[in-house]
């Protein structure tokens, strides 16, 4: 059950309460064991939020909120996991640019989960709810359409992620100290696209293109093993060939560049997809 009210307490500030009633239960059933085990608990989660209007174009903003997540699945002792508990708290900035034409939003953030999902005992394919984690970082947006027929769209973010508290990699033997760098996780990432759309009549013609960064991550746990940076590039297009047909055309990696996405160790790495395309026909009756 989720409930929320806001509330304008004058003209300029408003305040938003709210929260989220979970009620959960598990069965498990251990075959193998001739076993019926199970688990149930009730959450309330609280949000809070307000926005502060500097001027007609601009506005502060801050939020809390805590999320309860259940964990599906048993222990090595064939005991279901206590939830998956988070809290976040950000603030930032909203405004409009060039009389309306781009918004403009910051934000700074702080995330903490803890009961996270760890390998246990890679043998038996066990897990067990000991990880904590914790986020925080900024994050950038600016879009819209500062010129007639053009949309643009452009993203930020810095995210420092870490581990909050020591615990033992059992897939590799390896005590893995507070204040590791998660993995797979980059501290810099950042988006761009940019398109133009004609009119012809009836007809439109849509170009556009953009491209992503992501930084460097950490590779392994336990080591400096970092998986390089990359940059990707893109490119689509979309014609209205009557008022039922449309086509679009959409190119990934359009320089074919080698990129790796994410690795688990320095022995398992995920390549990133090489140049592709694709066209899709849109009919409309």
């Amino acid at each position: 059950m989720f409930v929320q009210d806001q509330v304008s307490l004058t003209d300029r500030l408003e305040v938003r309460l709210g929260g989220r009633f979970d009620d959960y239960e598990q069965r498990l059933e251990d075959r193998s064991r001739g076993r019926v085990s199970g688990s149930k608990t009730s959450r309330f989660s609280p949000q809070l939020g307000m926005v502060y209007a500097l001027t007609d174009s601009a506005s502060l903003y801050a939020a809390y909120g805590e999320n309860f997540r259940p964990l599906t699945g048993n222990d090595a002792n064939g005991n279901g996991f206590d939830p998956n508990q988070s809290t976040s708290l950000e603030a930032g900035l909203k405004m409009a640019l060039l009389e309306g034409a781009l918004d403009l939003g910051v934000t700074v953030f702080r995330v903490e989960q803890d009961r996270l999902l760890v390998v246990d005992d890679p043998s038996a394919f066990t897990l067990a709810a000991v990880g904590e984690a914790e986020s925080e970082g900024l994050e950038v947006d600016l879009s819209g359409a500062p010129l007639p027929g053009t949309t643009f769209w452009f993203s930020y973010a810095y995210v420092d992620a870490k581990t909050k508290n020591a615990f033992n990699d059992a897939n590799f033997g390896r005590e893995i100290p507070a204040g590791n760098r998660l993995l797979n996780v980059p501290k810099h990432q950042a988006s761009l696209q940019l398109s133009k759309t004609w009119r012809f009549g009836r007809r439109t013609l849509e170009l556009g293109g953009g491209g992503l960064y992501v930084g460097e991550r950490l590779g392994y746990f336990g080591t400096d093993f970092e998986l390089p940076d990359y940059t990707v590039l893109r490119a689509f297009a979309a014609v209205d060939l009557s008022e039922a047909l449309a086509l679009r055309m959409e190119v990934d990696n359009l320089l074919d560049e080698t990129y790796y996405t994410n690795s688990f160790s320095d022995l398992w790495v995920q390549p990133g997809m090489p140049l592709s395309w694709r066209i899709a026909a849109e009919y409309r009756l």
